[in-house]
């Protein structure tokens, strides 16, 4: 849609996407407006969770940057769309376990896979001293310093508590 009218019709559209409630139905709306289908947007998560799988790259942020570069070369919507949209909850488990068996850590295929079907779900943990061990020596493996937080897992509680989200 070009021209005057057409600007005003998209205009009109994407301002009753901005009303919904619900994120479903903003993305139903957005991707209509793309001419997205919700195969387009299923289409290359295969590929990706092949990709994570595969994977010999021991950085989290490599290995995710890595997956979406090579799913965004096959992307045919506009970069208003972004290809990560819907699919991305799923990529960060699955990158963070795939990196962990790279570095060495006993974890295979399965684990990754099961770490990308609990995608999309919020996991906090108060790490022992021993998990922070395990995180410095994580981060030590790739040359990288992780630093210890100030925030405790009951600060994330009342944030999150004060942001409106509950428990299931």
């Amino acid at each position: 849609m070009s021209g005057e009218g057409g600007d005003a019709v998209m205009n009109e559209k994407m301002e009753a996407a901005k009303k919904q409630c619900f994120p479903k139905d903003f993305r139903r709306i957005m991707r209509a407006l793309q001419g997205l289908t919700e195969e387009d947007i299923q289409a290359p998560v295969p590929a990706m969770k092949e990709r994570i799988l595969k994977s010999t790259e021991t950085s989290p942020l490599e290995l995710f940057e890595a997956v979406f570069d090579e799913v965004n070369s096959g992307w045919r919507a506009s970069p208003s769309c972004p290809v990560n949209v819907d699919r991305r909850h799923f990529v960060v488990p699955g990158v963070l376990i795939a990196s962990l068996r790279n570095l060495g850590y006993e974890f295979g295929d399965r684990d990754v896979e099961e770490a990308m079907s609990r995608g999309g779900k919020l996991v906090l943990s108060d790490f022992t001293e021993e998990g922070m061990a395990m995180m410095a020596d994580i981060h030590g493996r790739s040359g990288e310093k992780h630093e210890a937080s100030s925030v405790r897992l009951s600060d994330v509680g009342n944030y999150l508590e004060d942001s409106r989200f509950h428990r299931p």
